[in-house]
């Protein structure tokens, strides 16, 4: 299996050797994991998150796990269907999912979703659990190879939360928003996010004016296959979706509710698979205000 590939939305992982422990910590949890087995853990301030990612060492790989730990507070049911459409994610890559409902895990009540997934060739099952824990949002995702018993189960039960709050550090809102658009176009150039047929290209600050710039690259779409009276058309549609969409994501998303709360412009830029612009389209306070 090819290891270097990008495996999260965060960063592309390298791993670390842990022979000699089981049990591992970070700001989040205390956890045990078999000796011998691969451990990766990473932090990304940008974004206020943490990865751990841990799988068997043996030449047949049959478990997979992560655990993301974000202080970007969303709601759980949003975390999931977010984590889903990340393609990099090489558990995700090959998947098909159930649908998402109320669940448990360990001791937390959580939303899930089952899936089954192909790594190296050979089928897996798994499932995705996100819930909030003091502000701030977990997604625990494992899975494991049809037909070898799995230690996801022993591994799950030796979990202890900590009491992990989000520290802002940032006097204002666009300075914050300055270092999370960084962290994310790093981030999105080495594991694209997006869903079918669309693309998130980067995420941009619009030099001294509150607006947050997001670009998409339509990844089936051909500029010179439209008119500009058919691109006008398109422009038209997606307005009228991207209000709606927009409050949708805002009662899910804390970020988007501050950024409202201070009145910040949305612009959406579109981009057709060669990276031609196709058009542009503004949500202003007035829009989602009203």
């Amino acid at each position: 299996m090819k290891y270097e590939k990008n495996s999260t939305f965060f960063v592309v992982l390298f791993f670390i050797h842990v022979a000699n422990a089981q049990k591992y910590e970070n700001s989040y949890l205390t956890m045990n994991i078999p000796k011998g087995w691969k451990v990766e853990n990473i932090e990304n301030s940008g974004v206020q998150a943490e990865v751990l990612l841990f799988l068997n060492d043996d030449v047949d790989l049959y478990n997979m796990g992560m655990i993301i730990g974000s202080e970007q507070y969303m709601e759980p049911q949003y975390a999931l269907q977010n984590q889903i459409s990340i393609k990099s994610n090489i558990i995700f890559e090959n998947a098909e999912f159930e649908k998402i409902r109320p669940s448990v895990f360990m001791g937390k009540k959580a939303y899930t979703v089952d899936f089954s997934t192909i790594l190296d060739g050979e089928k897996f099952k798994g499932a995705a659990y996100a819930f909030n824990m003091n502000k701030c949002t977990i997604l625990a995702i494992g899975c494991y190879k049809i037909g070898v018993k799995s230690n996801l189960p022993q591994i799950w039960r030796s979990i202890n939360w900590k009491n992990h709050v989000p520290v802002k550090n940032y006097a204002t809102l666009r300075e914050e928003l300055q270092v999370y658009t960084q962290s994310m176009n790093e981030i999105l150039k080495k594991n694209p996010v997006g869903t079918e047929g669309e693309e998130l290209v980067s995420v941009e600050l619009e030099e001294g004016y509150d607006c947050l710039v997001n670009t998409y690259r339509l990844t089936e779409v051909s500029k010179s296959d439209f008119t500009d009276e058919q691109i006008s058309t398109m422009h038209d549609m997606v307005r009228l979706l991207l209000v709606p969409q927009l409050k949708q994501q805002a009662s899910q998303l804390e970020l988007i509710q501050r950024c409202m709360s201070e009145n910040y412009v949305f612009k959406y830029v579109f981009l057709d698979k060669d990276m031609n612009f196709m058009y542009s389209v503004k949500v202003v306070p007035d829009d989602y205000n009203e």
